[in-house]
């Protein structure tokens, strides 16, 4: 690259960056203050804003409300427009060059409801089988905004994710959800806990519900019995109990005695350990 090479690109480069830092200050330098939600229950709102740009940057200013009515052009450093409609609006504010270039503002105006709420319960029981659904009933959403987001947390590791459009004219929703663990596998020793959050512009709420139980359903037991025993000895039943189950809970076990001729014979309870008085086949 010769002399006058290296010149013109040094030249090329010192324009290039001065239009970029220009424009750069000049779109931090544009700027509105508002409060841009409306947490109300009103549905009609009326936003005021103020225009903080800098003296000097721009030589008109106009602004897009976002809502389907016309753009204005800004000559004053106050200024207002009334929201008829519930929703979530784009307003985009303009700030133009004496040579017609144009920067732009933006913020989001959320004018639909207040902070969210709601609960939660169980249909049914607490409890399921592995392997089969516990259904969940979320209510008192009747306030909530259809922007509002939720995120159901199961407690497995699953997640439920929904907005206000899924619950609309309604003031509740309700799930059903499989857990294909004991709840002591989830890493949970004293039942599962199910969470909820729900967020708009106007805050976050949450909620919670303890409890929740997946076990094994029981198999059935074999006994290992001696074929023969002498009259007076006790027996100890529990030892016989060949398989394990890992339930998360503790098994109850129920057992019934018969003599050979279909007559149940009375036993303690717990029934672990018996002594059988009298000769005979059981």
């Amino acid at each position: 690259m010769n002399y006058f090479q290296q010149r013109l690109y040094l030249l090329v480069v010192f324009f290039f960056l001065t239009a970029w830092c220009r424009g750069a200050y000049a779109q931090e330098g544009l700027f509105l203050k508002g409060k841009f939600k409306n947490c109300s229950r009103q549905e009609e709102y009326k936003l005021k804003v103020s225009n903080e740009t800098p003296d000097g940057l721009y030589t008109r200013f106009s602004i897009n409300w976002g809502d389907g009515s016309a753009v204005e052009n800004v000559t004053s450093t106050s200024f207002s427009h009334t929201y008829t409609a519930k929703g979530l609006f784009v307003l985009t504010f303009y700030g133009e060059y004496a040579d017609g270039r144009k920067d732009t503002h933006i913020d989001t105006v959320f004018n639909d409801g207040v902070q969210p709420s709601l609960g939660i319960a169980v249909t049914g029981e607490g409890g399921m089988c592995v392997g089969s659904e516990i259904s969940f009933l979320i209510n008192n959403l009747q306030n909530n905004s259809v922007l509002t987001k939720y995120i159901l947390y199961y407690g497995d590791d699953q997640e439920k994710y929904f907005t206000g459009e899924d619950h609309k004219g309604s003031d509740e929703i309700a799930f059903t959800h499989r857990y294909d663990k004991p709840h002591c596998e989830l890493g949970h020793g004293d039942k599962v806990r199910i969470k909820i959050t729900a967020t708009n512009a106007c805050g976050d709420y949450q909620e919670a519900i303890g409890g929740i139980y997946a076990v094994v359903k029981p198999i059935q037991l074999k006994l290992k019995l001696p074929e023969k025993e002498c009259v007076g000895n006790p027996i100890d039943f529990s030892n016989f109990i060949s398989e394990e189950l890992n339930n998360c809970m503790e098994t109850e076990f129920a057992w019934e005695v018969f003599d050979e001729s279909g007559r149940p014979i009375d036993i303690d309870d717990p029934f672990e350990i018996h002594t059988f008085e009298d000769k005979g086949n059981y």
